[in-house]
């Protein structure tokens, strides 16, 4: 299932400063990875139109983006729930912008947009040539600019780093890479990631335990040395963009 607000304020971070390494990524049709999961969602939407279950809208092609991209990128997962949570709400406020997005993020990851991808890109392409669409982009940087935020934060403490120290530096790189958007500040940038990434669900667990988890499993050493390089040397932020925690 698709955790919507986890999915974009993680997403991925387009800028050449908090990119790894670049790598020419390509979905591969006979992965067995991908074709394991994407005959499970086959048998699901068998079963769904069998019994007449309805479906949300979107939540196919959402689950076969997310399944491609983590497929094509090798198993990065927070890129494939960040273009299938814009999937899916673009199945219900029509944005195009959102699958511009999508689509332009897995570009500046060197992942070739997948199948699912090129064709609701050709729908919207479609769309927008009838005059059936509109919306406008600055929410979706608002988003953006909160999502990287959060990226770093998580990245910053997972490499030790305190969650004061932190957010500080996330408002600072905000501030530095947006100069003309509006930045938030270290202290709603902690409120807000507590409330995200700290609160516990159902199970018990944090988001940020989960993170945690598999990124202790899976995340290469080249990765943990650019994010304990980047604690160590990312700026803190001005008394300006500090702000009044309060509680």
């Amino acid at each position: 299932m698709i955790d919507e607000f986890n999915a974009h304020h993680v997403m991925p971070d387009p800028e050449d400063t908090l990119k790894g390494p670049e790598l020419p990524l390509r979905l591969d049709l006979n992965n067995q990875y991908y074709q394991a999961r994407v005959s499970q969602l086959d048998k699901l939407k068998a079963i769904a139109e069998r019994h007449n279950l309805p479906q949300r809208p979107g939540l196919d092609d959402a689950e076969r983006v997310m399944v491609e991209i983590t497929a094509a990128s090798g198993g990065n997962s927070i890129l494939a729930n960040f273009c299938a949570d814009h999937v899916l709400k673009w199945y219900s406020d029509k944005n195009p912008h959102r699958i511009d997005l999508a689509f332009s993020t897995c570009l500046d990851y060197d992942v070739e947009p997948t199948p699912t991808l090129i064709k609701l890109m050709a729908k919207v392409a479609t769309a927008r040539l009838n005059g059936e669409l509109s919306g406008t982009p600055d929410r979706l940087m608002k988003e953006n600019i909160k999502g990287q935020a959060f990226r770093i934060i998580l990245n910053l403490v997972h490499a030790g780093d305190t969650l004061q120290s932190a957010t500080s530096k996330a408002a600072k790189w905000c501030r530095d890479n947006y100069p003309d958007q509006k930045t938030p500040k270290a202290s709603s940038l902690s409120k807000d990631y507590e409330k995200a990434f700290r609160k516990p669900d159902g199970s018990g667990q944090t988001q940020e335990q989960r993170y945690f988890a598999s990124w202790d499993k899976w995340k290469t050493d080249e990765a943990k040395a650019f994010w304990g390089n980047a604690k160590d040397n990312m700026p803190l932020a001005d008394s300006e963009l500090t702000g009044a925690r309060r509680r």
